[in-house]
């Protein structure tokens, strides 16, 4: 004989992983849409100084790579080569984008690249 009782909680049971994953699927798209997601007007800013010194390290080279979205599978990116200015500070601005990259170098300096999301 079917024991209606055991099959109903067995039905019960399984449909509540599947309610459960359907939520967690759900979440995972909208987390990963949103991660992506260009933001409009961004503005990097920054100081570059000496990793021993800690002093600001003037008229050094920065380029600065923002990333944005041209179509769901298209990334594309803007560049801005910058100096810095006496007291090692730099500005970028940008339209969109949703991942800088920042690199910089000064001469008999080893260049350093920060990504920020």
């Amino acid at each position: 004989m079917i024991n209606l009782k055991k099959n109903f909680r067995l039905y019960f049971v399984i449909c509540h992983i599947m309610r459960t994953l359907k939520t967690i699927i759900l979440l995972f798209i909208l987390f990963t849409t949103l991660s992506c997601q260009d933001r409009n007007n961004v503005i990097v800013t920054g100081q570059i100084t000496d990793e021993l010194t800690g002093n600001p390290i003037s008229n050094s080279e920065v380029v600065v790579l923002c990333w944005y979205m041209n179509s769901i599978d298209d990334a594309s990116f803007n560049k801005q080569t910058l100096k810095t200015d006496s007291n090692g500070n730099f500005i970028a601005k940008f339209e969109k984008g949703h991942q800088v990259d920042v690199a910089s170098k000064y001469l008999g300096t080893t260049p350093i690249e920060v990504i920020i999301n």
